[in-house]
């Protein structure tokens, strides 16, 4: 019988549990069948714990684990759905999903990712939809997330390939928040370089979008259509003297958007151009991998390399 002092958990720890895992010393009881169930390398390390002379806790064998006791809280509850996933922060499902691959409880992981993707998208229609939540105040938990927090969440996550398909966009999160010093101060970082790649295919996309962009065939008098290009023109003001100061490129471009459709003289010159800055949208999304050292969305979203089934993906876009 063991005699160590642990710290019984608030939110795990049942009566008639008959499995007791240990992290940072706080006692977890909970059923062995359903560890067994979700993860095979419990199913391992239970028989090991159950084996005679094993440590004994509470009448139950004792599993110790080396791993941080609130993400193993936040693991556990998700296991025994005492919790919803939902409900957890940001660096809590982080916690959760670096945990489930670690003890390979592939549902729980799954679970994790599906609701970080809500946060840090992969899809520009997503992203879009995250902005637009935000704007209205209508933020459950998981979209609050501390830009501070967001570097050491990109660590715990870049040794986990199938949680590469969150790191895009959570770079992109980190550029559009991050002060004028923290770049300056961090001139080598992935972050800065991002910036200035960002930079660069921003003032790509705006010199195809308004200066290469064809007259339609049939658009109106030269007169007005040459009206709506020196009003396009007035993105010039919008485009950033460096990254430092205004990197939200597909913020600025969704600006100029709105300012084609509403100061354009001649309709199908305008709708081109709509087109045209949609396009140079998608294509700023479509670079984020690439810009933040990753292979192309659509190689991060193979269950191989993404981790992720055809139908959660599905379902998250």
């Amino acid at each position: 019988m063991s005699t160590t002092p642990y710290t019984r958990s608030k939110t795990v720890y049942f009566a008639d549990g008959n499995i007791v895992l240990v992290a940072q010393s706080v006692a977890f009881r909970l059923y062995l069948g359903l560890l067994q169930v979700h993860s095979e390398v419990f199913r391992d390390m239970t028989k090991v714990a159950s084996q005679p002379g094993g440590e004994v806790y509470d009448g139950c064998p004792v599993v110790q684990l080396f791993d941080n006791a609130e993400d193993l809280s936040h693991t556990l509850e998700a296991v025994c759905g005492s919790s919803d996933l939902g409900d957890m922060t940001v660096p809590a499902l982080v916690g959760v999903l670096c945990l489930s691959n670690k003890y390979c409880m592939d549902l729980v992981g799954e679970n994790a990712l599906r609701v970080l993707l809500l946060t840090f998208p992969d899809t520009l229609n997503q992203w879009d939809a995250l902005v637009s939540s935000v704007c209205q105040h209508n933020i459950p938990p998981v979209f609050s997330v501390d830009p501070h927090n967001i570097p050491s969440l990109i660590a715990q996550l870049e040794i986990h390939p199938n949680a590469h398909i969150l790191l895009p966009s959570m770079y992109y999160q980190l550029a559009v928040s991050s002060s004028p010093i923290d770049i300056l101060n961090a001139p080598n970082s992935m972050q800065y370089r991002g910036q200035q790649q960002l930079l660069v295919i921003f003032l790509e996309s705006v010199q195809k979008t308004i200066i290469g962009c064809p007259s339609p065939a049939h658009c109106l008098t030269s007169t007005e259509c040459e009206a709506t290009r020196r009003k396009g023109s007035i993105i010039s003001e919008l485009i950033p003297e460096d990254t430092v100061t205004k990197p939200d490129s597909l913020k600025q471009l969704r600006y100029i958007e709105y300012l084609v459709v509403v100061l354009s003289d001649c309709l199908p010159c305008g709708s081109l151009l709509e087109a045209h800055v949609k396009s140079a949208r998608q294509m700023v999304w479509d670079s984020l991998p690439r810009i933040y050292g990753f292979e192309s969305w659509a190689v991060l979203r193979q269950p191989e390399r993404g981790g992720r089934l055809d139908s959660l993906f599905r379902d998250v876009i």
